[in-house]
């Protein structure tokens, strides 16, 4: 199996409502810039594009999220305030982790790419932190 693998990276601000211990301080507002990497399976008769697939990773992102606020549905207070100031945000259905992050933006390429499949998905926060979303050990848990 080959595989191809796209990168981008972006700026966006969020809060983590409802964490505890160290990282209760995620309630205040900030932002990071945060990296991706999305891996796909290669077709070894049907060469991916790298423009091709560039491009919707890279749109997308810029589009949804880049210098951009990632608010929790939830987060109703926070909402109101970013609509009424006409701000820029994109509404997640889970809190905007780089986890869920990452499950949000591998769905949205597998819709997007159908002649891809969407191997593994990784999204960075700053230098040192990256949660992965992966083909295999999501498949594996749905069939459970």
């Amino acid at each position: 199996m080959l595989t191809v693998t796209v990168r981008h990276h972006f700026s966006a601000g969020h809060r983590l409502l409802g964490l505890v211990g160290a990282g209760a301080k995620c309630a205040n507002l900030h932002g990071h810039t945060f990296g991706i990497s999305a891996t796909f399976q290669q077709d070894l008769e049907l060469a991916a594009e790298f423009t091709g697939v560039k491009n919707v990773l890279h749109t997308w992102v810029d589009n949804n999220w880049d210098h951009g606020y990632l608010v929790h549905r939830a987060d109703d207070e926070l909402l109101g305030v970013l609509e009424n100031m006409r701000v820029k945000h994109y509404i997640t259905p889970k809190r905007p982790t780089v986890e869920h992050m990452a499950e949000l933006l591998a769905a949205y390429l597998q819709q997007a790419l159908p002649g891809l499949r969407v191997l593994e998905v990784e999204v960075t926060e700053g230098p040192n932190n990256a949660a992965s979303w992966q083909y295999e050990w999501c498949e594996a848990r749905a069939a459970e």
